[in-house]
């Protein structure tokens, strides 16, 4: 079975609307000026869609944590789950910080739980899945144990 878990944006809530506006931007120039407006679509496109994804294959033993480039083109690699390896719950916190016109701060913070796959030194490979509390983070991780056949 294939499991796709989609994490963050990595320009944040703030980046994500602007690339939004830049691709609906690049589409009402389209019209005026063909070159420009393509610009500005493949702009907002990578700004407004780009998001990291963890594609766990349990049926090979898989898993890859990637950046989909534009929403839809995938980099990294394959790492192969080994018996020795474990899944370690960690608090995560994300902080956001913009500012409008009237220099006016808008903080936007964000905690939820990781899954994340570590070696059998603690060397963090790679995050696998996000929860936003604990009990559905720990019910998760017994499940990927599980399907991974992880000690």
């Amino acid at each position: 079975m294939k499991i796709k878990n989609k994490l963050d944006k990595p320009f944040g809530p703030g980046g994500t609307f602007t690339g939004l506006v830049i691709f609906s931007a690049g589409i009402g120039i389209l019209l005026y000026s063909i070159g420009f407006g393509i610009a500005l679509i493949l702009i907002g496109m990578f700004i407004g869609f780009t998001n990291s994804m963890a594609y766990i294959d349990t049926d090979q033993k898989k898993v890859r944590y990637s950046n989909q480039l534009f929403g839809i083109i995938p980099t990294g690699k394959w790492v192969q789950v080994t018996p020795s390896m474990k899944i370690i719950l960690r608090r995560n916190h994300r902080g956001y910080r913009m500012y409008s016109r009237s220099n006016r701060k808008l903080d936007i913070h964000q905690h939820d739980y990781r899954l994340v796959l570590t070696d059998f030194n603690g060397n963090e490979i790679a995050e696998l899945k996000k929860e936003k509390g604990a009990r559905e983070a720990q019910k998760s991780r017994t499940a990927l144990l599980k399907e991974l056949k992880i000690n």
